[in-house]
């Protein structure tokens, strides 16, 4: 048995937004082509425009709690869950398991806490190659 999953920054999914109609055909369409099981979403800003997403594909979702900008990640599935979803609001590693990421200089370092700071690295082209640039 396979399963196709899908990850997706919606970049502000609010039902608010002038161009959501549009948005939200692009992001059905889309995902409909990929056959996604599983997908992935962040940046969700409104549970409605969730829903809506959700209600298109015919898909389950839930939604963790937002972040301090209210922007929340989500999970469309194609079948339901076997278990109720859990709110998550502390991580809690499990012994000898290590969370690496880049620092704000490019270097790695280990996750001591979860959930860490913000981390947005951009990726520009340069003359044919791509830079990455990190900054919190």
């Amino acid at each position: 048995m396979s399963i196709t999953i899908t990850t997706w920054n919606v970049q502000n999914f609010r039902q608010s937004d002038p161009v959501f109609a549009d948005k939200l055909d692009f992001l059905v369409g889309t995902l409909q082509a990929l056959g996604s099981d599983v997908v992935a979403l962040q940046e969700i800003l409104d549970l409605n425009a969730l829903q809506d997403i959700a209600n298109r594909l015919g898909f389950h979702h839930f939604a963790a709690m937002p972040d301090g900008r209210g922007n929340r990640v989500a999970f469309l599935t194609r079948d339901a869950l076997a278990l109720p979803p859990l709110q998550i609001d502390q991580w809690q590693l499990a012994q000898g398991v290590e969370v690496r990421d880049f620092n704000v200089n490019g270097t790695v370092e280990v996750i001591s806490q979860l959930p860490a700071r913000p981390f947005r690295s951009p990726l520009r082209t340069t003359a044919g190659r791509s830079t990455s640039s990190p900054h919190a």
